[in-house]
């Protein structure tokens, strides 16, 4: 008798009334059920042991779900700020398309982890980084399909393509001004042989040049695209220098990148000359022999940098990539 079959219906009286907290004969003794009292006591044992595989299993799923639902915020956190770092960079930004992204792997801190200290020890710095590494690469992984790491890579090629024309820029800048400023007799020459401040210069020229540039271009990312400067007097290149004699000095101050090129012991002889020398050496940055080949290569180098940046944006679009993210696996999707 206790292996025979029991009903759903038979079960769940057995159930109902164990829980009630009848004996095992008193429950056999229902008329609903009708079984002797080893029987009643085996249906229940075996519903109590379904019952606690199935909690399991649910209890499983449901540390699943918050496991996953946690690597998906990490990883549009993570991805949303890659791509504010990997924008154009600012003028005086120096830092190759590999520097900044190993910069960026190097210090990403999630809002969750705000109170991290700002000074980590080199212990804490290389958790972080292997953190931040692990992350890169299972966005990578999830996003496979789409070819983000080439996108990245696309976009460190053009920094890098951006860094080199203006690196050649400055020392073309430099160069000119050096040549300008001998041939203006003994102040030019005195002038000239301060390279600290003909660098600083140089500097500044380039700077106000490639921001031009960047002024140039089209907001629309959709629409990356940048017009000739076509600046023959040089007016938008000279309208970001200011240049005046107090106090006996000569103040250039650059409105690009905020820079003040400070000459002391001047005199009018000094100030006409320098006004002279960099009126002419702007207007041969600007329209002189490999103008506009360097304005290109800036404006080439500009429009792929804001390109994969938008490429970026729309993949880590945070539907998108919460939906690329649950249609694949990475090494470290919860199982």
């Amino acid at each position: 008798m206790s292996d025979q079959k029991v009903s759903p219906e038979t079960r769940d009286r057995i159930v109902d009334l164990r829980r009630r907290g009848e004996s095992w004969v008193a429950i056999g003794l229902d008329g609903q059920v009708r079984l002797d009292r080893r029987t009643v006591k085996k249906v229940y044992e075996e519903w109590d042991r379904d019952q606690a595989a199935k909690d399991t299993r649910e209890a499983r799923l449901q540390l699943k779900r918050e496991l996953m639902a946690t690597h998906i915020s990490d990883l549009v956190a993570f991805a949303n700020s890659l791509v504010s770092a990997l924008a154009v960079p600012t003028l005086d930004d120096a830092c190759s398309g590999h520097e900044a992204l190993e910069s960026f792997l190097r210090s990403y801190v999630p809002m969750r982890d705000s109170q991290t200290p700002h000074v980590l020890q080199a212990d804490e710095r290389r958790l972080l980084e292997r953190r931040n590494e692990r992350l890169y690469k299972d966005l990578e992984m999830h996003t496979a399909s789409i070819g983000v790491a080439d996108i990245v890579g696309k976009y460190e090629v053009a920094r890098d393509a951006w860094l080199d024309a203006k690196v050649e820029l400055e020392e073309r800048a430099e160069k000119l001004l050096t040549d300008r400023l001998r041939s203006e007799g003994e102040i030019g020459s005195a002038l000239a042989a301060r390279r600290g401040v003909v660098r600083r210069l140089a500097q500044g020229l380039s700077l106000a040049f490639a921001d031009a540039v960047l002024r140039s271009g089209d907001p629309d990312p959709i629409m990356a695209s940048f017009k000739q400067l076509g600046i023959r007097d040089s007016d938008v290149i000279r309208s970001a220098i200011r240049c005046y004699l107090r106090n006996d000095r000569i103040y250039v101050e650059f409105l690009v990148g905020s820079r003040t090129v400070t000459i002391e012991g001047a005199d009018d002889g000094m100030y006409m000359t320098l006004g002279k020398v960099l009126d002419d050496t702007t207007q041969a940055v600007v329209g002189g022999p490999g103008a506009v080949d360097v304005e290109a290569r800036l404006d080439h180098a500009l429009a792929s940098m804001m390109d994969c940046n938008y490429e970026l944006q729309v993949v880590f679009d945070n539907m998108t990539l919460r939906s690329l993210i649950l249609d694949t696996r990475c090494d470290h999707c919860p199982v």
